[in-house]
């Protein structure tokens, strides 16, 4: 046991912030789903004994997974949340100023490395093993990737790695924080009542928008409420207490059926309803004590912490998998074969992501890293810089 526990610390993951096991929680939450969902499609994109639109339609588990996007709007609002905190405090608590510069610079040194380095790693998969573009046609895709444009220029996923497009959402939002947490600079009433009103008529302007064409569907127009609602919370984690209540329990216990049962509605009613659902979610996890008790687990809190690396490399991993595994299926009960699929290949895939963590993400989660890597260059050892 004491070694499993030092195992999980040295997959603990290095934060300026101070650190908030019910926001890894919640990255767990978000990341599950959508692996789940991209081994569900893995699996039935090489299998051969099953049609993906017959599974797709009739199969209840299949039609569960095929929701697991929701992680995706989970993911968002976790966004929202984290990047608002430090604007947030520094306006209504006279907390730390954020500084312009060292806030695009984290940005740029935390999540760029992992970012380029799985891009390029991915680019030249195709190019040596899987041969299915050449050189010619797939750079303009990797130089659009490269920079966060390639939903804007080609209208569609990048066939480097199609889970890339939400990244590219994200960095637009990045660029528009500095400008959107001046509504912290308000006071309780008016900024809340802005946020609220802006999430809530969402589904009403993006219904009004020409927003059809891909490129503004995969853009932080077609996705602001989500992380609005991310700001929201922030506010409301600041400003009240977070004391935990019996009825906080019931109703963290049911709003995830309830989110999942409404994404699987068609309708208007979705962008309405879904970041409501997020934010009792993330109201719920901070006042229910069962999710506190859940979120402590250093499983949970390791596995959600690397949810980054795992989101930028599980896609491409499942399919190469899966590229030998579905051979191996019994053929006659799609539901049994994706259990057993489930079952065998989700410890291996976490673990090759812990790897990744270990090696790809956690060294440039220390904010000095730049420095340490000139000083190695030049022969020197410099100082680590403490996160606190």
């Amino acid at each position: 046991m004491a070694r499993v526990n030092d195992w999980l610390k040295g997959l603990k993951r290095v934060t300026s912030q101070r650190f908030i096991p019910e926001i890894d929680g919640l990255r767990f939450v978000a990341i599950m789903p959508v692996l789940f969902m991209h081994l569900g499609t893995g699996f039935l994109d090489y299998s051969k004994d099953y049609s993906s639109k017959v599974i797709n339609q009739e199969n209840p588990l299949r039609r569960i997974l095929v929701e697991g996007d929701l992680g995706v709007l989970i993911f968002f609002a976790i966004s929202g949340f984290i990047l608002a905190l430090p604007f947030a405090k520094q306006h209504l608590h006279q907390g730390k100023d954020v500084q312009l510069g060292k806030y695009f610079m984290r940005r740029l040194t935390r999540l760029e490395p992992p970012y380029l380095i799985t891009l390029t790693g991915f680019f030249l998969v195709h190019l040596i093993i899987l041969h299915q573009e050449t050189f010619v046609q797939l750079l303009p895709h990797y130089a659009a990737s490269f920079v966060y444009i390639h939903n804007l220029i080609y209208g569609t996923w990048t066939p480097i790695n199609p889970v890339a497009w939400s990244l590219e959402i994200e960095v637009q939002f990045y660029i528009l924080v500095p400008l959107i947490t001046r509504i912290f600079l308000l006071n309780k009433p008016v900024r809340r009542s802005i946020l609220l009103i802006a999430i809530l008529f969402a589904p009403y302007i993006q219904e009004v928008l020409p927003l059809r064409q891909w490129h503004l569907q995969m853009s932080i127009i077609s996705h602001y409420q989500y992380f609005l609602t991310g700001f929201l919370m922030a506010d409301i984690f600041l400003t009240e207490k977070n004391e935990t209540h019996g009825f906080w329990n019931i109703l963290g216990l049911a709003i995830l059926p309830v989110m999942w049962w409404i994404k699987m509605q068609d309708g208007w009613g979705y962008d309405l309803l879904i970041p409501l659902s997020i934010l009792l979610l993330f109201i719920s996890v901070f006042r229910a004590t069962w999710w506190r008790t859940i979120f402590q687990n250093p499983w949970i809190t390791t596995i959600g912490g690397m949810c980054y690396i795992t989101y930028l490399i599980h896609y491409p991993l499942i399919h190469l998998i899966m590229r030998f595994s579905s051979k191996w299926a019994m053929g006659n009960n799609w539901t049994l074969d994706f259990l057993i699929q489930t079952l065998i290949w989700t410890p291996v895939i976490l673990i090759i992501c812990a790897i990744a963590f270990r090696f790809l993400e956690k060294p440039f989660m220390y904010p000095d890293w730049p420095s340490q890597f000139i000083a190695w260059v030049k022969g020197k050892k410099a100082q680590r810089e403490v996160v606190k």
